[in-house]
Protein backbone atom coordinates (compact mmCIF):
# COMPACT_ATOMS: atom_id res chain seq x y z
CA UNK A 1 0.00 0.00 0.00
CA UNK A 2 3.03 2.68 0.21
CA UNK A 3 5.49 3.07 -2.12
CA UNK A 4 9.13 4.13 -0.51
CA UNK A 5 10.45 5.15 -4.09
CA UNK A 6 8.38 8.49 -4.20
CA UNK A 7 9.53 11.25 -2.30
CA UNK A 8 6.36 11.19 0.35
CA UNK A 9 7.13 11.88 4.01
CA UNK A 10 4.80 10.42 6.50
CA UNK A 11 4.70 8.87 10.37
CA UNK A 12 6.69 5.45 10.32
CA UNK A 13 9.00 5.97 7.22
CA UNK A 14 11.88 5.70 8.60
CA UNK A 15 10.75 2.49 10.37
CA UNK A 16 9.60 0.75 6.85
CA UNK A 17 12.88 1.86 5.31
CA UNK A 18 15.15 -0.14 8.11
CA UNK A 19 12.19 -2.95 7.63
CA UNK A 20 13.03 -3.29 3.77
CA UNK A 21 17.00 -2.54 4.16
CA UNK A 22 17.21 -5.39 6.18
CA UNK A 23 15.10 -7.90 3.84
CA UNK A 24 11.85 -6.75 4.25
CA UNK A 25 9.18 -7.96 5.99
CA UNK A 26 9.38 -11.73 7.77
CA UNK A 27 5.46 -12.24 7.87
CA UNK A 28 2.08 -11.70 5.68
CA UNK A 29 -1.25 -11.69 6.33
CA UNK A 30 -3.04 -14.95 4.88
CA UNK A 31 -6.40 -16.37 4.68
CA UNK A 32 -7.06 -20.14 5.99
CA UNK A 33 -9.61 -22.45 4.73
CA UNK A 34 -10.13 -24.74 7.79
CA UNK A 35 -11.65 -28.42 7.42
CA UNK A 36 -14.06 -27.76 9.82
CA UNK A 37 -18.08 -26.68 9.78
CA UNK A 38 -18.00 -25.63 13.37
CA UNK A 39 -15.30 -23.66 15.04
CA UNK A 40 -15.11 -22.03 18.85
CA UNK A 41 -14.48 -17.92 19.19
CA UNK A 42 -11.04 -17.22 18.50
CA UNK A 43 -10.71 -15.22 22.06
CA UNK A 44 -6.66 -15.83 21.57
CA UNK A 45 -4.57 -16.69 18.49
CA UNK A 46 -4.38 -20.47 17.24
CA UNK A 47 -0.69 -21.82 16.23
CA UNK A 48 -0.45 -22.70 12.87
CA UNK A 49 2.24 -25.42 11.81
CA UNK A 50 3.71 -26.84 8.50
CA UNK A 51 5.18 -29.79 9.01
CA UNK A 52 4.99 -29.65 12.68
CA UNK A 53 6.68 -26.24 12.70
CA UNK A 54 5.17 -22.97 14.37
CA UNK A 55 4.85 -21.01 10.89
CA UNK A 56 2.00 -18.39 12.85
CA UNK A 57 -0.55 -17.68 14.26
CA UNK A 58 -4.90 -17.70 13.66
CA UNK A 59 -6.00 -14.59 15.06
CA UNK A 60 -9.61 -14.69 13.56
CA UNK A 61 -12.26 -17.50 12.64
CA UNK A 62 -15.57 -18.01 11.64
CA UNK A 63 -17.94 -20.72 9.56
CA UNK A 64 -18.33 -19.90 6.28
CA UNK A 65 -21.70 -20.81 5.64
CA UNK A 66 -21.41 -20.47 1.43
CA UNK A 67 -18.40 -22.41 1.85
CA UNK A 68 -19.80 -25.08 4.49
CA UNK A 69 -15.95 -24.80 5.79
CA UNK A 70 -13.99 -22.73 8.46
CA UNK A 71 -12.27 -19.21 7.10
CA UNK A 72 -9.63 -17.41 9.00
CA UNK A 73 -6.85 -14.13 8.66
CA UNK A 74 -3.46 -15.89 10.20
CA UNK A 75 -0.32 -13.80 10.38
CA UNK A 76 2.57 -16.17 8.49
CA UNK A 77 6.01 -16.38 7.58
CA UNK A 78 6.30 -15.34 4.13
CA UNK A 79 7.27 -19.20 2.88
CA UNK A 80 4.06 -20.79 3.85
CA UNK A 81 2.07 -18.15 2.48
CA UNK A 82 1.52 -19.57 -0.34
CA UNK A 83 -1.55 -20.57 -1.57
CA UNK A 84 -2.56 -23.76 -1.37
CA UNK A 85 0.10 -24.68 0.89
CA UNK A 86 -1.18 -27.64 3.84
CA UNK A 87 -0.78 -26.34 7.12
CA UNK A 88 -2.32 -27.29 10.72
CA UNK A 89 -4.15 -25.01 13.42
CA UNK A 90 -4.41 -25.70 16.85
CA UNK A 91 -7.65 -25.01 18.15
CA UNK A 92 -9.26 -25.22 21.61
CA UNK A 93 -11.02 -28.15 20.14
CA UNK A 94 -8.03 -29.86 18.75
CA UNK A 95 -5.75 -29.34 16.04
CA UNK A 96 -7.42 -28.96 12.73
CA UNK A 97 -6.62 -29.67 8.92
CA UNK A 98 -6.22 -26.41 6.59
CA UNK A 99 -4.89 -24.56 3.88
CA UNK A 100 -3.57 -21.39 2.96
CA UNK A 101 -5.87 -19.52 0.61
CA UNK A 102 -6.37 -16.21 -1.32
CA UNK A 103 -7.15 -12.44 -0.06
CA UNK A 104 -9.33 -11.55 -0.56
CA UNK A 105 -11.36 -15.01 -0.12
CA UNK A 106 -12.84 -15.31 -3.74
CA UNK A 107 -16.48 -15.03 -4.15
CA UNK A 108 -18.20 -18.28 -5.01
Amino acid sequence: FIHLDRDIDFIGRPALEAIVATGGPRRRVAGLFIDATSLPRARDPWPVTVDGALVGQATSAAVSPARNTGVALAMLDIAATEPGTACSVVTPVGVLDAAVGPLPFDPL
